[in-house]
Formats: C-alpha cells, sequence, structure tokens
C-alpha cells in the first residue's frame, strides 16, 4: 500500500513539475540556436563583392550618347580594408572598387544617321575607386537587412573606339585618362553568415575627352558578397 501510494506521488509529481521545469527553462535548443546563428551573423561583414549589370542597367549620363550606345554591360569587384561595426552590425567600411564597362552601338543604331555619319562604336572603361559606406539595418526573419550610401573619388581609362559598319575596319580610336566621383545607395541581405546578396544603385560625373562627356549614367547593380568575422569592435553576444 505505502509502496503504490509512493509510486503515485512520484508519478503526480512528474506530471505536474514537467511543464513547470519546461517553463523554466530559458531558451529551447532551436532558439539558442537562432540567437548563436545571429551573433555569427552580425559579428560578420562583407570582405569581397562582385557585382555587374547589364540589359538595360548600364547607361550613359550623355542623353544623346547613350540613345546610340544601347548593348551595354559592366562588372565590379569590391574589396573592403577596413570595415568598423557595432554589436548590432551597423556601421562604416572603407574600401577598392574595381570596374570594367563596356558600351557599344548595334547595328540598328547606327542607321540612324541624322546630318552626318554615324560609325559603329564601341566605349571601354576601367575604373578604380577609393571610398567609404555606412551601413546601417536590422536582423529579422532570420537574416540581416542592410541599407546603405557610398561615395568614392574615381580615375577612370577610357578607349572609345569607331567602326565602319560595312567593312568593319577600324575607323578612329582615342584613350582618356580622367578623375570623377561617384555614389551610391543600396541594400544588402544575408543568405547565411557568411554570404549574401546585394542590389546597387550608382550615380556619378566622369568627364570624358574634349567635350567633358559624362559617362557616368544611371546604374543599377546586383551581386554576391563574401563575409568574414570582424577583428576588433564589439563583441555581440548570444
Amino acid at each position: 500500500m505505502m509502496k503504490s501510494l509512493t509510486q503515485i506521488l512520484i508519478l503526480t509529481a512528474f506530471l505536474a513539475g514537467t511543464p513547470l521545469v519546461l517553463w523554466a527553462t530559458p531558451k529551447s535548443y532551436d532558439e539558442t540556436d537562432a540567437l548563436i546563428r545571429e551573433s555569427n551573423t552580425v559579428r560578420k561583414a562583407s570582405l569581397i563583392r562582385l557585382g555587374g549589370g547589364a540589359f538595360g542597367t548600364v547607361h550613359l549620363a550623355d542623353s544623346k550618347a547613350d540613345k546610340y550606345y544601347d548593348d551595354n554591360w559592366a562588372a565590379f569587384a569590391d574589396y573592403f580594408f577596413s570595415r568598423n561595426r557595432s554589436r548590432y552590425g551597423n556601421g562604416h567600411d572603407y574600401y577598392a572598387r574595381f570596374t570594367y564597362k563596356h558600351f557599344e552601338m548595334s547595328d540598328s543604331k547606327v542607321e540612324q544617321k541624322d546630318d552626318y555619319i554615324v560609325y559603329k562604336g564601341k566605349i571601354n572603361a576601367m575604373a578604380l575607386d577609393a571610398g567609404l559606406r555606412y551601413i546601417y539595418g536590422w536582423y529579422f526573419w532570420g537574416r540581416l537587412w542592410q541599407g546603405y550610401v557610398l561615395a568614392a573619388p574615381r580615375v577612370q581609362h577610357t578607349n572609345i573606339t569607331s567602326y565602319d559598319l560595312d567593312t568593319k575596319e577600324k575607323v578612329d580610336s582615342k584613350k582618356y585618362t580622367s578623375l570623377g566621383i561617384v555614389g551610391g545607395a543600396g541594400i544588402e541581405v544575408t543568405l547565411g553568415p557568411n554570404w549574401a546578396l546585394f542590389a546597387e544603385y550608382n550615380y556619378g560625373y566622369m568627364p570624358v575627352s574634349k567635350s567633358k562627356t559624362n559617362t557616368e549614367g544611371h546604374q543599377g547593380y546586383f551581386g554576391i558578397s563574401y563575409r568574414n568575422a570582424i577583428l576588433g569592435g564589439e563583441e555581440p553576444g548570444i
């Protein structure tokens, strides 16, 4: 009798105590894993980014030139050599960017002649920036969502080549080195602690040739970012 009563009391205590223990447990394993993931994400920042634009997202600022150059694309690589972050992943970076841009007239544009002959043209430009980026955002839905603005001086080497549409022979070729400035804004969203996707809009001023034609028009870029841990700064903890 006593043994049965003891067993009943033990079982009752277990059934009553289990919910209390579960309620008192500060975090479940899933919640702890989520906090660890968040910590690993916000304590990292972009180190290298690769991006580019095409299919109508890359333009010349000069409206007359942009009307003719309609087959355009661009690619770039960023390296963030100095990154400063708060415990929430917000802060500023110093970066270097190498950009290659290609502008070309389609054959249909060459046929549009006004009072002068329009030769088929190609513009190839290589540019180097050293700039500052400020980035700010929040961690939610298991992702770090950050908006940013950036600005940089730019040095660019431009090669402008003209071709005869019928003979395909080179008619003229000129090279220029110019100084300008570029700015932009974008959004960066993490896929995980070490990878992120981004979209960015750029505009600037880059005078080329004696006419000072601005080749730094509206640019829409998309790309991927590799992120790693930042040395120093505040430790976010879990």
